[in-house]
């Protein structure tokens, strides 16, 4: 473990907050891996709105590191704006998709 992280986990434990969050944004995936945990089933989304009001009520220090994923991502036609938004909060952020 880097210098950096060590630092980062103990300042989380200090402050009691998670390292890191995971975001599922949605079910809807243009793959059918077999290895995939998701059911693919329409359990609904959140909307951009819902998204946005609900990244503002995270109040700094929640947490260092945002995560993400879904289903396919890049699938949301609000993908970009979601993103931007998540990104003025100053996170750092990882993304997990299939790129394609």
């Amino acid at each position: 473990m880097s210098a950096l992280v060590a630092e980062m986990s103990n300042k989380a434990l200090k402050l009691n907050i998670p390292l890191s969050v995971q975001l599922d944004l949605t079910y809807r995936c243009n793959e059918r891996c077999i290895h995939c945990y998701l059911d693919h089933h329409d359990h609904g989304e959140m909307t951009t709105a819902e998204l946005k009001i609900f990244s503002i009520k995270w109040r700094r220090p929640v947490f260092f590191y945002l995560t993400i994923s879904g289903g396919e991502i890049l699938m949301r036609r609000d993908f970009f704006e979601i993103l931007e938004h998540a990104r003025l909060r100053t996170f750092c952020i990882k993304l997990k998709t299939n790129g394609i």
